[in-house]
């Protein structure tokens, strides 16, 4: 089994990596968006469950979500949006992880920050925004995960892509 290499802000151990890694296997493909919560020890707060394309959050999942490590399964096989990054910042989250059938993406805050935070949306979406139009238009969906490698440079962020067995 694969090592998630440090997805979380602080260190976590071997059996909550291979949690992580359990946990990603049950929704990685699923035809409806899961998502699950995690502190940063990586014990688990809250399951949710969405829709083909998102996941609405109610009312105590805004609490439970603020400074949370949040895994969710993207059906359509991408790795991040950027409603997930506009959710990261706007709820604090400690990182923000997203699944498909074959790989983990794992993005955490910029520049050793402890949680993403409202100010870094600004400079994520508009740093998305200008690597995206700088692609052709055939490219922008197909490349979607080399665009998220491109903004996490930039923005000295951390990315991280793991095969899932």
């Amino acid at each position: 089994m694969q090592a998630l290499a440090q997805p979380f802000p602080v260190s976590v151990s071997d059996s909550s990596e291979d949690m992580l890694i359990a946990y990603a296997k049950v929704i990685k493909d699923e035809p409806l968006e899961y998502g699950f919560a995690f502190d940063r020890n990586g014990h688990l707060l809250r399951s949710m469950k969405g829709g083909r394309t998102k996941i609405r959050f109610g009312h105590r999942d805004l609490f439970t979500l603020s400074q949370s490590v949040f895994m969710h399964n993207h059906p359509n096989h991408s790795s991040f949006s950027l409603p997930d990054m506009h959710a990261a910042c706007m709820l604090n989250m400690l990182a923000m992880i997203a699944v498909t059938p074959t790989m983990l993406f794992c993005m955490t805050p910029p520049d050793d920050a402890p949680y993403f935070t409202r100010a870094h949306y600004r400079d994520i979406a508009r740093c998305y925004t200008i690597r995206a139009n700088l692609l052709p238009l055939s490219e922008r969906v197909q490349l979607r995960d080399a665009l998220w490698d491109a903004v996490a440079q930039d923005l000295n962020m951390r990315y991280r892509r793991v095969p899932i067995d």
